[in-house]
């Protein structure tokens, strides 16, 4: 009886060490997908300040480029608040959450 509690514990903790390793990965994948969607909204930024469309350029010419410069900063923004939050819910989820909540942040 003794062997089957301690080799169902083994198991367990193999089990949640190879939940740890999975969970580790997603966090630093969406850690580094955060900050590329970062210096992507800086480049979005610095697109909409410092370079533009001629002064005496076609109007519809300037209307897809300032469209298209916003659009890609919102995105860019919208990613990092997400796996920001992302990240971090998923942490406290796994540190913090009742038993099985690992299984659950992975």
């Amino acid at each position: 009886a003794a062997d089957k509690l301690m080799l169902e514990a083994s198991i367990r903790q193999s089990a949640m060490s190879l939940k740890e390793k999975e969970f580790l990965l997603h966090h630093d994948n969406l850690n580094t997908v955060g900050t590329q969607a970062a210096v992507m909204a800086g480049f979005s930024v610095t697109a909409l300040i410092e370079f533009g469309p001629l002064k005496d350029g076609n109007r519809i010419l300037k209307f897809f480029y300032y469209n298209a410069v916003i659009i890609a900063m919102a995105a860019n923004i919208l990613c990092v608040v997400q796996t920001t939050c992302l990240s971090v819910k998923g942490t406290s989820l796994a540190m913090r959450g009742p038993y099985g909540s690992v299984a659950k942040a992975v």
